[in-house]
């Protein structure tokens, strides 16, 4: 039975993962060309959701809340699927059989930061706490990404280049050619760094 999860960012990244003059370099924009900054600014930020979205990564850090219906009975470990790399996990909530909210202790579990996606696994003799048949029973609150832009791996900067030239050329001006090419280039390094569904 597939596992129902939704997320929201509490926190967003301090910064994004490329700058505006990598962007220039990478479209081969003079530095000293300011018109379009503000443009370029805003294709950052959204080009960074798409490929995080697309991907299932984390670039700089942020903050992501987590809900699900129940902990994963019969298994020995959750996996937090939403956002990777896995740094840290704040605190897992729940509400238990008569509806009052609990925060489990972090004694209960270890935090498994080297699978993509990260995961928690039940400590030694433990089980997963009873929680309230309802929607949303079970609150994670952990944080992704890399501490600073310079940790990021290329690959998953390039990806974010490649999805700002997409969104800043016209496929008109340099042919639907060379825009279906760079189309091509950005899926299969999407389809290359995609954090997989399960570790």
């Amino acid at each position: 039975m597939p596992v129902e999860i939704t997320s929201r960012i509490s926190s967003g990244p301090a910064s994004e993962p490329v700058t505006k003059t990598e962007v220039k370099a990478h479209l081969r924009l003079a530095d000293a060309v300011t018109a379009d900054d503000a443009y370029l600014d805003n294709l950052i930020a959204a080009a960074r959701q798409q490929v995080e979205r697309e991907t299932g990564l984390a670039f700089v850090t942020e903050t992501i809340i987590e809900k699900r219906h129940d902990f994963p009975r019969g298994e020995m470990f959750m996996r937090l699927f939403k956002r990777t790399p896995l740094l840290t996990v704040t605190s897992i909530a729940y509400l238990d059989g008569n509806g009052d909210s609990q925060t489990w202790d972090s004694s209960n579990y270890t935090v498994d930061v080297s699978r993509r996606p990260g995961c928690v696994w039940l400590a030694y003799n433990t089980d997963w706490p009873t929680t309230r048949k309802i929607n949303d029973a079970v609150t994670t609150t952990y944080t992704a990404g890399y501490a600073t832009a310079g940790d990021i791996p290329f690959e998953h900067k390039a990806a974010v280049l490649l999805a700002i030239e997409l969104m800043y050329e016209d496929p008109h001006l340099i042919g639907p050619a060379a825009y279906d090419r760079l189309q091509k280039r950005y899926d299969d390094l999407i389809e290359k760094i995609r954090v997989p569904t399960y570790p």
